[in-house]
């Protein structure tokens, strides 16, 4: 029997010595767990979500995006430990030492910091949001302008957060309430938004291509100036939205709901809005051609004298267009199709036109200053009295002979 029992001992000895010198994340979660302590141990990227660490002696250790969401980290010794991009969203902080920790990027939003023993400054650089601070009182949710990049958001409830211009690229948003946030100017692109609510969001001048909106309740979004090219928003509900400027070029907006909403230069060029919902009258100030409209028929394509600025149209067919006197200034319409359009008199000054078809197109007194024309297609192009200065031509060559 002394045998036995010596031989466990020894076993447990061994084992805990292994673990400490090989110092390995997942050994370390099983000694954390055992223990109640990891001093100086490596837990990075370790998953160690909802677990009841309250009072752990994690002094000086690395949990460098380590998952801690929701768990309990009341009264522990975090002393020196590193914690640069963690998740410690909803976690429970009260009476916690974290004097020395690295908090960069610490994911610190509807944590509670209650209590807290924590150095000056320290909380600069962490991410908090609805977070209980040392005196109890509780924070507001400013990220903007902020790198979140690879951050764990998941489930969080950011709701009327300010996120405006913030680095999101790579962010997994399912499931987050974005009831009433600002989002404008965020490229989302790359984001995963599935089941996340947006009613009320500010989504202005957002980058949104891409993303499938398929059914989605948009009743209420700021979406002014918002790229939409090309997406999927199929019986997609837009009720009351401001869409002032919204580019849906390409866009397949069939059921839509778009009731009450602000449609004024709104860009449905080569859109799809067969049985949407729109008031009579309410597409008379939107931008549109070769439209499927609410009955399935494809509107024509007069753009004579309309504000189209920066809009981003690459791939467009406007071939036989009406553009006579627009304001195409710093628009895209590479790889675009604008044969036999009519552009008299139009100014696409910085509009880019790389690899356009301009066959047969009408450019005459056309301003086309710092335009790139790199490669579009001139054949039987009428460019009397057109202006080019620092012009990029379709052979790279700069042409400044209006200058």
């Amino acid at each position: 029997m002394k045998r036995t029992i010596f031989s466990v001992c020894l076993a447990l000895l061994l084992g805990y010595v292994l673990v400490t010198l090989l110092n390995l994340p997942t050994l370390n979660v099983g000694l954390l767990k055992f223990k109640g302590s990891c001093r100086s141990c490596d837990l990075t990227k370790t998953n160690l979500e909802a677990m009841d660490l309250h009072g752990a002696d994690l002094y000086s250790a690395t949990l460098i995006w380590a998952n801690l969401s929701g768990g309990d980290l009341s009264g522990a010794d975090l002393t020196g430990a590193d914690l640069a991009g963690a998740n410690l969203a909803g976690v429970d902080l009260s009476g916690a030492d974290l004097r020395g920790a690295n908090l960069n990027q610490t994911v610190l939003i509807n944590a509670d910091l209650t209590d807290t023993k924590i150095e000056k400054g320290q909380l600069d650089q962490a991410l908090l949001c609805n977070t209980k601070t040392i005196d109890g009182s509780v924070s507001g949710c400013d990220l903007s302008g902020r790198n979140l990049t690879g951050v764990d958001l998941r489930e969080v409830d950011l709701t009327e957060a300010n996120l405006a211009g913030a680095n999101l690229a790579g962010v997994d948003l399912r499931g987050i309430d974005l009831a009433g946030a600002n989002l404008a100017g965020v490229d989302l692109s790359m984001v995963d938004l599935r089941g996340a609510n947006l009613v009320g969001t500010i989504l202005s001048e957002t980058n949104l291509t891409k993303l499938n909106l398929t059914e989605r309740n948009l009743s209420g979004v700021d979406l002014r100036g918002a790229n939409l090219t090309g997406v999927d928003c199929t019986e997609i509900d837009l009720k009351g939205a401001n869409l002032k400027g919204t580019n849906f070029a390409g866009a397949n907006l069939t059921g839509a709901d778009l009731s009450g909403a602000n449609l004024n230069q709104t860009v449905f060029v080569n859109a799809d809005l067969t049985d949407a919902k729109i008031e009579k009258g309410k597409l008379d100030r939107a931008l549109l051609c070769y439209t499927k409209t609410i009955d399935g028929a494809v509107s024509g394509c007069d753009l004579s004298g309309r504000d189209l600025i920066g809009v981003d149209l690459r791939g467009a067919n406007l071939a036989g267009a009406n553009l006579i006197g627009s304001n195409l200034t710093g628009i895209d319409l590479t790889g675009a199709n604008l044969a036999k359009a009519d552009l008299f008199d139009a100014n696409l000054t910085g509009a880019v036109l790389r690899g356009t078809n301009l066959a047969g197109t009408n450019l005459r007194g056309t301003n086309l200053r710092s335009a790139n024309l790199r490669s579009a297609n001139l054949a039987g192009v009428d460019l009397a009295d057109a202006i080019f200065c620092n012009t990029t031509m379709t052979d790279g060559a700069i042409d400044s002979a209006s200058c």
